[in-house]
């Protein structure tokens, strides 16, 4: 019983110490006008949905829980939220050019169809989305990528983009 007790001992003395080591949160500034919601006029139930299942790991506005101060899930959530970044952040993607937008829209799609996104760990800690909150950001995002050769951006929404033809279909029509 002795050597369990010196080595519960020895394991609670490493865990109290690796608390010491600060680790600060890495959110980067969010340029004003750039973010996704004010970029593509994400309508506002969308944005919320948005912001409660994808922005924690997926943009420059991360939310960090309590438990996230300690080590070391502290360590493991910022592994897995700069991973993330790298992958996917909204707060950049209306900087990319409108091939890499498709492309990035494409793979949120694809990762909610397959049920990939969100991680099976964050839905254990927080609400998974519903078939239909599924559904309504898959078509959201399809109605984002189907839109041809045009970069979307600050001043141009969702709504016009989707109304309008688009200028290479009406030039070509004209000749």
């Amino acid at each position: 019983m002795k050597p369990f007790r010196t080595g519960a001992g020895v394991v609670l003395l490493i865990l109290a110490g690796i608390q010491f080591i600060p680790r600060a949160p890495e959110n980067k500034a969010v340029a004003a006008g750039s973010s996704f919601a004010g970029s593509f006029a994400v309508p506002d139930t969308l944005r919320q949905l948005l912001t409660a299942a994808c922005f924690d790991c997926h943009s420059n506005t991360t939310r960090y829980p309590w438990y996230s101060r300690v080590q070391p899930i502290n360590r493991i959530m910022a592994a897995h939220i700069k991973k993330g970044k790298e992958k996917l952040n909204f707060d950049e993607i209306a900087r990319y050019g409108a091939r890499k937008q498709r492309s990035k829209f494409g793979g949120i799609i694809h990762a909610l169809q397959d049920g990939t996104m969100p991680l099976w760990f964050y839905s254990l800690l927080h609400r998974d989305l519903t078939a239909a909150e599924k559904t309504t950001l898959i078509r959201y995002f399809t109605g984002l990528k189907d839109i041809p050769g045009r970069r979307a951006g600050k001043r141009s929404s969702i709504k016009n983009r989707l109304t309008q033809p688009d200028k290479k279909q009406n030039r070509n029509e004209t000749i």
